[in-house]
């Protein structure tokens, strides 16, 4: 073997000491001479809190004195700027925490020679999001109340939350704090009409706080219907006769009161949701349904939504429904506001399906 070979011999199995050494302590005698970078560190991973990213030393060329690598991990602002070491974040792996949410990190590898230090930092990672981002439930219009949905948080328990809604334009842009909203729900005011809201929950664990913001709202619409009704449930509920094109009526559930899967042709009991597409659900409203194919139940009246939008329908099924293991019987549920023409207006159409597994 030449010289030259023994050499570059030498040096790949000492950064392989070096790789290895630095997934458990962080530090490893590896190539010799003044080390010069010539490939930044590589991070990987997903970036999200809980989760853990992963640091190579990146490539380095060296002529002399040995050389040792030590690594260590940095917490920087979103756009990269202003990067700060993090305590005890010295090996290759780095676990995200609370006080990363928001925040970017990166890694920033070492290498030391008799001429001294030499460091590189990596690329910054994407921004920390929290397993899942909070989100606002309610109906985005004047008067309504809407509320924070914290989202999904990991770390050391008990976490504690605050809020501050924001005021932004139609697009979710040039959004600008709330004056006093800092509770977890906040009511609607004509000043936000024609604009969206957003909410920033902020998460406090043993280790620190950090802040995420919501996706805007839809964009927020005027008092509403005249007809509606705040029920107890926190729903609102409205007549059918205000649900006018362009909003139109949607079956946005259905229940099959008895268990499936059904075992005989007894008659059994399906419960219809009907809500518009604002959010109301929808009272008044006619729901119809039969069976495909159309000689599988009995036929059956329209049913009317009650206060809650549901209608309950007792459905019969003929002795053509079959009720071996694994029937289904399809239903085509139908939705419509009294007086609108059966396939027009805000109507709405549904197919579900109910399983049989009567032994054979």
């Amino acid at each position: 073997m030449s010289r030259t070979q023994k050499t570059r011999r030498r040096r790949l199995l000492a950064a392989a000491a070096a790789v290895a050494a630095i997934a458990v302590g962080g530090v490893a005698v590896t190539t010799s001479g003044a080390a010069t970078n010539t490939g930044p560190p590589v991070i990987s991973g997903v970036a999200q809190e809980g989760r853990q990213l992963t640091s190579t030393i990146g490539t380095w060329s060296a002529d002399g004195d040995p050389d040792t690598y030590t690594i260590r991990w940095q917490r920087c602002n979103p756009d990269g700027s202003a990067c700060v070491d993090i305590a005890g974040a010295q090996t290759s792996i780095y676990t995200l925490v609370l006080a990363d949410v928001g925040r970017t990190v990166r890694s920033v590898v070492t290498a030391t020679d008799g001429s001294g230090p030499t460091s590189q930092p990596s690329a910054v990672s994407a921004t920390v999001a929290v397993e899942a981002i909070p989100t606002i439930s309610g109906i985005p219009a004047d008067g309504q109340i809407l509320t924070a949905v914290e989202g999904l948080w990991s770390g050391p328990t008990p976490i504690t939350y605050t809020y501050q809604w924001s005021l932004c334009d139609a697009t979710g842009g040039a959004c600008v704090a709330i004056v006093g909203a800092t509770a977890k729900t906040y009511t609607l005011t004509s000043s936000a009409v024609g604009k969206t809201v957003r909410v920033t929950v902020t998460g406090t664990d043993a280790g620190g706080s950090s802040s995420v913001t919501s996706v805007p709202s839809a964009v927020v619409a005027d008092a509403g219907p005249t007809s509606l009704v705040k029920l107890a449930s926190g729903q609102t509920s409205i007549a059918a006769a205000d649900v006018k094109l362009p909003a139109r009526l949607s079956v946005s559930k259905f229940r099959v009161q008895d268990t499936q899967p059904l075992r005989s042709r007894a008659p059994f009991r399906v419960t219809f949701t009907v809500v518009d597409t604002r959010g109301y659900v929808v009272r008044d409203a006619l729901v119809y349904v039969i069976g495909l194919p159309y000689n599988r139940i009995q036929n059956v009246r329209e049913a009317r939504t009650g206060q809650d939008g549901t209608a309950t329908i007792t459905l019969t099924p003929t002795r053509l429904q079959p009720l071996k293991l694994g029937a289904r019987l399809v239903l085509f549920a139908r939705a419509r506001v009294e007086g609108d023409q059966l396939l027009a207006g805000a109507s709405s159409r549904r197919l579900v399906e109910v399983v049989f597994g009567a032994a054979s």
